[in-house]
């Protein structure tokens, strides 16, 4: 099984400094390709406590006045890193966490048909290999907070469960060939309002959430491409890109809408973000006669410098 360690570096993908977040390619030691995403997990009260009562080494890098900026040499357990890693990684994995310039798609439902369903249909099934484990009960048994007929809720990757004002777990449907919005009717409207409200009772009861507190959507386009609906704080910083227009549709409105048109996902316009490397994107660019995608900005595929502020995954 492979681990973060020992691998060989690649390239970096993309850094987001304000999340204090790097994402690089990486093989292990078989030569498979490694997608891994290096991150600081958030501050403890009981770290700050001691960071700020110890005597330790550090350099003062700038003073003017009252204002100073020291580098403080603390201990590795004060100073940890979260490392979250993807191997054997595929294509869909480096484009999703590769910088990229991004398309905003209007997906008409002729086109939803004619490119991005057989592109979903046409994904191999150990793509959601994951996504079956955790229904299946095989991975991550410990970590569900909810279960019922219609839905197993755990935390999302990016919630480490350490923080509360983070919170943000997904509800992932039971029902198999439910990929993403443009599968449900007006037949689901049960199934989505059972979701909606027993997902909220389910973080009343486990950490005192009220439901006016929660943000709940679905994205279009999806991470991974089994319908999964979102719970996060209000508060949750790490779901704010995934908050964003042409990402987030509240499942309050999906609910409203398949009500007044049980068909309505079948037959409307969706508009989303993708970017050039995203394998769905050279489909779409067929259809819609877009430019090609520009070179990138250092030269040779790789040799560019990462952005310095990407978004993070939904």
């Amino acid at each position: 099984m492979a681990h973060p360690r020992g691998l060989v570096f690649k390239r970096l993908l993309t850094e987001d400094r304000d999340a204090r977040l790097v994402v690089a390619l990486a093989e292990d030691g078989e030569q498979q390709p490694a997608v891994v995403i290096l991150s600081k997990p958030p501050f403890q009260e009981s770290h700050v406590r001691e960071i700020l009562s110890g005597d330790f080494a550090g350099t003062e890098e700038h003073r003017n006045d009252k204002f100073s900026k020291h580098s403080l040499d603390v201990p590795a357990r004060l100073n940890g890193i979260m490392a979250t890693m993807i191997c054997p990684a595929n294509e869909v994995d480096v484009a999703k966490y590769t910088h990229q310039v991004k398309h905003f798609v209007r997906e008409s439902a002729a086109l939803y048909t004619a490119a991005t369903e057989p592109f979903v249909r046409a994904l191999p099934p150990k793509q959601l290999a994951w996504v079956w484990n955790i229904l299946d009960h095989e991975k991550e048994v410990e970590s569900i907070i909810d279960e019922t007929e219609h839905y197993v809720m755990v935390p999302d990757t990016k919630w480490d469960q350490a923080d509360a004002k983070q919170l943000h777990c997904l509800c992932i449907a039971k029902e198999r060939g439910l990929h993403s919005l443009r599968d449900l009717r007006g037949t689901h409207l049960p199934m989505l309002r059972h979701t909606l409200a027993a997902g909220r009772a389910a973080l009343l009861r486990a950490h005192g959430v009220t439901a006016s507190q929660l943000r709940v959507y679905v994205h279009y386009l999806p991470s991974f491409w089994q319908l999964h609906v979102h719970f996060a704080l209000l508060s949750c910083g790490g779901a704010a890109a995934g908050t964003s227009v042409g990402k987030a549709v509240l499942l309050e409105d999906v609910i409203d809408n398949l009500a007044r048109d049980g068909e309505h996902y079948a037959t409307c316009s969706l508009s989303f973000a993708i970017g050039e490397s995203e394998p769905l994107f050279g489909r779409l660019r067929e259809h819609l006669q877009l430019e090609p995608p520009a070179p990138p900005a250092g030269g040779a595929e790789g040799q560019g410098e990462p952005a310095t502020k990407q978004p993070r995954r939904e």
